[in-house]
């Protein structure tokens, strides 16, 4: 196995790839968004003046860009949306935004490792890697030359701006930060899950909360 150089942020939570595992990870992300997202509000609506109406126009941009795009989306029954916006939506986000991402991240990273010449011992000590002569296995630690981190980050900033606004990297950027963790803890299926539970929240819940 490849260890990459962000493993340790990722030492929290169970690497397990049970159910059980599977769930404690997604119910950690879900506090863990919950949380971020209760303060984020709380200094825009103290510190920054924006009102509650505009909290609930940035939460819930992803309805306005559907009915900007789909001519059909303002006569969609509320299963519809709740459809594109819970089901439809985590399935392609998570794949185009952080499984894709990540798979040609993790593939640069095996092609770096595998580029450094197996007689070039101190290239080897630099990145402390082993070589497993045997199987044509190269074990290691890139450090600072991970390319998973730097993805996660740029594709969590454009998932937030696509939402609708710059604002929004605080809301979802940091959302599709966290389901890409939760992507590399447990595989693509949890965080599928997790960004359904959230947008379901979205939609259901913060408007009750911010008493829209």
């Amino acid at each position: 196995m490849i260890r990459t150089g962000i493993d340790g942020l990722f030492e929290f939570g169970t690497h397990e790839h049970s159910l059980m595992g599977n769930i404690k990870n997604v119910g950690l992300a879900f506090m863990v968004m919950l949380i971020w997202t209760i303060i984020v509000t709380v200094m825009l609506t103290t510190m920054a003046g924006v009102s509650t109406n505009e909290i609930g126009a940035l939460l819930s941009a992803k309805l306005s860009i559907y009915s900007a795009v789909l001519p059909w989306a303002p006569k969609m029954s509320v299963s519809m949306l709740l459809f594109l916006s819970c089901v439809f939506a985590p399935l392609w986000e998570v794949g185009a935004f952080r499984y894709v991402p990540w798979g040609l991240a993790k593939s640069m990273e095996v092609l770096m490792i595998r580029s450094l010449s197996q007689k070039n011992r101190q290239n080897r000590r630099n990145y402390e890697l082993e070589y497993n002569c045997e199987q044509n296995l190269v074990y290691g630690n890139l450090k600072g030359t991970s390319f998973i981190l730097p993805v996660m980050i740029l594709t969590s900033i454009i998932f937030g701006i696509i939402h609708g606004n710059v604002i929004n990297i605080m809301y979802q950027g940091v959302g599709g930060f966290i389901f890409a963790w939760l992507m590399i803890k447990g595989g693509y299926w949890p965080a599928v899950m997790a960004h359904f539970m959230w947008n379901f929240m979205l939609m259901f819940g913060m408007p009750i909360v911010l008493g829209l």
